[in-house]
């Protein structure tokens, strides 16, 4: 009975920090997205982009550019589709189905909120520009949907995969991966700081849900196995 107690307890707690955070990332982003439809950059975002590309040479333009290169379409409709069909054909359908609602989902996500948003990308009179880009700054496509599609492959690793070198490697490398993603879209000035940011906390609340509805459907899966035996 007492350890029902502990259990119960700690699941409470567990969810109510759960519901906080999302209710703070939410919040924080609905702010940020409203303040970008009003104001084309912040003091800071300059500052930021500035400070970043102050250490600008030919290597880190390579480097930038080669980051940056995966989550344009259509490599990105390659990696990912790649990722579903890797997990398809292990048998992990409903992980390939989230899958699918990560990567895709994130994509329309995107072009659902930027025309809202309607942020002009950085000008080329202000920091320095590599490719002008003529709409949806806010938020970076980039972080949205590679936050959203690689953070549920990281999942599927961490939750599938059983521990080997190849499996460490991955679970360091994605994180990293964004980190440097972000910095990378800053430095090649096609979005503002802020619209990094935007797109990080936007693809973490698609990765949740993402994740959720996965799990979701392999309780139920569970349930109707239970209920024919």
């Amino acid at each position: 009975m007492a350890g029902d107690a502990h259990a119960l307890a700690a699941w409470w707690r567990g969810t109510y920090v759960l519901v906080a955070l999302l209710v703070a990332t939410a919040t924080a982003f609905a702010a940020l997205a409203f303040a970008a439809h009003h104001i084309p950059y912040f003091e800071i975002d300059l500052e930021l982009t500035r400070a970043v590309q102050s250490a600008k040479n030919p290597t880190l333009d390579f480097i930038a550019t080669w980051i940056g290169w995966p989550g344009f379409p259509p490599q990105s409709n390659v990696v990912f589709g790649g990722l579903v069909l890797v997990l398809a054909m292990r048998g992990k359908w409903l992980a390939a189905v989230g899958q699918v609602l990560a990567a895709a989902g994130s994509a329309v996500l995107w072009f659902g909120i930027a025309p809202l948003v309607n942020r002009p990308r950085p000008s080329p009179e202000l920091v320095h520009v590599s490719i002008e880009i003529p709409y949806g700054s806010f938020p970076s496509g980039h972080m949205l949907n590679l936050t959203a599609g690689f953070g549920f492959a990281w999942y599927m690793v961490y939750t599938l995969m059983p521990p080997s070198i190849l499996r460490t490697v991955v679970l360091w490398f994605v994180p990293i991966y964004l980190v440097l993603l972000g910095l990378a879209r800053i430095y090649e000035g096609h979005h503002w700081p802020s619209d990094v940011l935007g797109g990080v906390l936007v693809g973490a609340l698609w990765l949740w849900l993402s994740i959720t509805t996965y799990r979701w459907l392999e309780k139920l899966r569970e349930a109707r196995r239970d209920h024919q035996h």
